[in-house]
């Protein structure tokens, strides 16, 4: 299974090396599966270049503190019928007629 949609742009070249461009792949997945862009929210940030802002077990070789990421749903893009969560199990949604 591959993770990009197909001609999504994911791995930067900027570098000596190809790096995977996360926020590009998580950017390509949501739309894919039907997020309107305007939905989507890169607060940017670089856990390698900004150690006042994020820990990074890579850049300190393991000496770190804990860090914590989380995604926040702000409003249902659509609830499908009967309040039915697209592509997934409905949370117990009901409606009282």
């Amino acid at each position: 299974e591959e993770a990009a949609p197909p001609g999504a742009t994911v791995v930067s070249r900027d570098f000596p090396r190809p790096h995977g461009d996360l926020t590009a792949l998580v950017v390509a997945q949501l739309r894919e599966l039907g997020l309107p862009a305007e939905a989507i929210d890169d607060v940017g940030g670089c856990t390698h270049d900004e150690p006042a802002r994020f820990f990074s077990h890579r850049r300190d070789a393991g000496r770190t503190g804990r860090h914590l990421s989380g995604i926040v749903a702000r409003d249902r893009v659509d609830a499908g019928p009967e309040g039915a969560r697209p592509g997934g199990r409905d949370r117990g949604t009901t409606r009282e007629g």
